[in-house]
């Protein structure tokens, strides 16, 4: 959403989630002269999830931002992806190709750290995080947007980002009839282990329930597992390590001796 001057220069920009992409954006726009306000909904600011992969697209994309270092030294790159037959058959290793010289293809990180990095970069180039606020009201109408808060503050921004996620309650305000976000059938679970010594790829375990293993560190790796739900069913957290063990019978051998692990 965008109303006012024509000129780019020293916007007054509003974000609205402080997760991945709206802090990249805060980082971005803080980079090219810009004034910045990220809003999050959570008071904690607290990150969920275990680990993700950045493919070399976005790592050349922090490289321009000014933060690849940081982005190198809080994962661990990767050139390769191996796959296994759902028995544990290794029968393919597959090279990766960087979109730039000198980067991994991929890097696995742990999401806390990600999340660490781009927010002390995002404030220590001077934007403004408010936690436990929401965008109440948003008025597009005149020549800046005007928005009020949860917490009853109010401001008016030249431009307003959304970035508050899939079920973003900003699109909902601002595109009401929208496509809603439909479920896909499928679950996708993660667990934190100690990584192997000689784990130096994306390993892919196929079979009806998806595995793989990722390095995020010197010393971790993230399993993630995708099951059919076609009912989309919300699973109550107390249990839910049993549960995830009980999903990983008839993997792999070196995927249930892991399983075994999984307590919390």
């Amino acid at each position: 959403m965008r109303r006012g001057r024509a000129a780019v220069e020293n916007l007054q920009i509003l974000i609205i989630g402080g997760g991945i992409g709206g802090l990249t954006s805060a980082i971005a726009l803080h980079r090219d002269g810009h004034t910045v306000t990220v809003i999050e909904r959570d008071p904690t600011w607290s990150v969920y999830g275990v680990g993700i992969i950045q493919q070399s697209n976005v790592l050349r994309a922090a490289q321009s931002l000014g933060i690849l270092e940081g982005y190198l030294a809080a994962g661990v790159g990767f050139d390769a992806v191996e796959i296994f037959m759902p028995s544990g058959q290794k029968i393919a290793r597959v090279p990766g190709h960087a979109v730039a010289p000198g980067l991994p293809t991929n890097l696995g990180i742990g999401r806390p750290a990600l999340h660490k990095l781009l927010g002390d970069t995002a404030i220590g180039l001077g934007a403004e995080v408010r936690l436990g606020i929401t965008a109440a009201a948003i008025d597009d109408s005149s020549d800046a947007v005007a928005v009020t808060f949860s917490d009853g503050s109010s401001g008016t921004w030249d431009l307003v980002i959304a970035a508050d996620g899939v079920y973003s309650t900003t699109r909902a305000q601002v595109l009401p009839d929208a496509e809603k976000p439909e479920f896909t059938g499928q679950a996708v679970w993660r667990y934190n282990f100690p990584r192997p010594a000689d784990l130096d790829a994306l390993q892919v375990y196929n079979g009806r329930t998806g595995v793989g293993l990722v390095p995020i560190s010197e010393t971790l790796m993230y399993m993630y597992v995708t099951t059919p739900e076609p009912d989309n069913p919300r699973y109550p957290t107390e249990g839910l390590a049993a549960l995830m063990r009980d999903k990983l019978a008839g993997t792999a051998p070196a995927i249930q001796a892991l399983a075994e692990q999984i307590h919390r």
